[in-house]
């Protein structure tokens, strides 16, 4: 999920994976270097950091963009860099059948874009030939079904 923040949950053999603690997929989390120094992914690929970092609404961002503003194209194309080379890490490493992502920050015009040129540019291709990366049919209201669904399972279980 590319939202207000990054987050990530993981299935194995369409079963969630929850980790030792409980929970399972901080991607937001993720150590990103940005002009020197170290970071999270949060705070480079979210919704909320383009906003603050841009001093606009999601709305003037994809106007400016559109508009062709080499400033606002730059910053959402960094942040969807940004996405993608963490993406292409989780794919190299665990090698999944389907990366689905979903979000209101990818309703930035090539943000999605920019995180699949950086998939293709530096994921391991063994790993990257056989995963299908794909937008989530939901959108951004992905985390909240599958919250829905998480708690119709654990009611019913």
């Amino acid at each position: 999920m590319a939202g207000t923040t990054v987050g990530a949950s993981v299935a194995i053999n369409g079963k969630p994976f929850s980790g030792v603690s409980g929970f399972a997929g901080e991607l937001g989390y993720f150590p990103i270097n940005e002009d020197g120094e170290s970071t999270r992914l949060d705070k480079i690929a979210g919704g909320r950091y383009i906003i603050s970092k841009l001093c606009a609404s999601p709305e003037e961002i994809t106007s400016r963009v559109l508009h062709r503003d080499q400033k606002y194209i730059s910053a959402v194309n960094n942040a969807g860099q940004a996405l993608g080379g963490a993406i292409s890490g989780v794919i190299s490493l665990l090698n999944p059948s389907h990366v689905v992502v979903g979000g209101g920050t990818l309703r930035f015009p090539g943000y999605f874009e920019s995180m699949q040129n950086e998939i293709e540019r530096t994921c391991l291709a063994a790993t990257l030939k056989d995963c299908s990366i794909f937008k989530a049919a939901s959108g951004e209201n992905v985390v909240a079904k599958g919250a829905l669904l998480a708690g119709k399972a654990n009611m019913v279980g």
